[in-house]
C-alpha cells in the first residue's frame, strides 16, 4: 500500500479527564452512506479496508461535525500570520491528550478550549504552502463490518487556483463518537486534489 495514500496507526483508549472546558460552536454534518461510499470509491486503490468502505452494502458511516475554528482563524489572518505547522492527520480521544496534539500540529497559537464529553477529535492539516489559499476538508469517515477499520478521506481545495502569492494552510478539526474510534485502527486517505477559480 502506498504509504502516501494512507497512514494508520492503533487509537488507544485511554482515561477522559474530568476538565471544565469551553464549548466551541459545532456544524452538524451528517454524512449519508452513499455519498461518502463514492468519495472512497473514486480511489480506485488496492488497500482492502479503502475497497471495503466504498461499498455501502460492507460498510457503515460514521457521523461527524465540524469544529469551529473561525475565531482562531480570524484572529490569525486580521495578524497577517498563518498557523503554521506540518502535514497533520490526527486522532484525539480526549482533553489531556488536546493540547500536546495541537501543538505538534499547530506551533504558534495555544489550543483552543473544547469540551470533549463523550467525544474525540480528528485534527487534519496541510503543510505550510508559500502560496495559496488552500483549504482542507474531511469529506467522509466509514467503517468497514468486516476489519472494525476506520477509514477517513480528507480533501484539499486550492481557492482561486491556488496561486495567490501568500502563505497558507489548511486545517480542519471534526466532532466523532469516541466509541466509534477507540481502540480501533484508523487510516486516513488523500483524495484528488481540486483547484477553483
Amino acid at each position: 500500500m502506498p504509504q502516501d495514500l494512507a497512514h494508520c496507526w492503533r487509537v488507544a483508549a485511554s482515561t477522559l479527564a474530568v476538565l471544565s472546558l469551553t464549548v466551541c460552536s459545532c456544524r452538524s454534518q451528517e454524512v449519508g452512506a452513499k455519498a461518502g461510499a463514492s468519495s472512497f470509491a473514486a480511489l480506485h486503490t488496492p488497500d482492502a479496508d479503502v475497497r471495503c468502505v466504498s461499498d455501502p452494502a460492507a460498510s457503515d458511516p460514521i457521523s461527524f461535525s465540524v469544529v469551529d475554528l473561525g475565531r482562531i482563524q480570524r484572529e490569525a489572518a486580521q495578524q497577517e500570520r498563518i498557523l503554521t505547522g506540518p502535514r497533520t492527520r490526527n486522532v484525539i480521544l480526549d482533553s489531556l491528550a488536546w493540547p500536546s496534539a495541537w501543538h505538534t500540529a499547530v506551533d504558534t497559537v495555544p489550543a483552543p478550549a473544547v469540551a470533549f464529553g463523550n467525544d474525540a477529535l480528528v485534527l487534519v492539516a496541510t503543510r505550510t504552502y508559500t502560496v495559496g489559499p488552500f483549504n482542507l476538508d474531511v469529506v467522509a469517515i466509514r467503517r468497514c463490518r468486516a476489519t472494525e477499520v476506520i477509514v477517513v478521506a480528507v480533501e484539499e481545495t486550492g481557492l482561486h487556483g491556488g496561486l495567490e502569492d501568500h502563505g497558507s494552510r489548511g486545517l480542519r478539526v471534526v466532532r466523532v463518537h469516541r466509541a466509534a474510534v477507540a481502540g480501533k485502527q484508523v487510516k486516513f486517505v488523500d483524495l484528488p486534489e481540486k483547484t477553483q477559480p
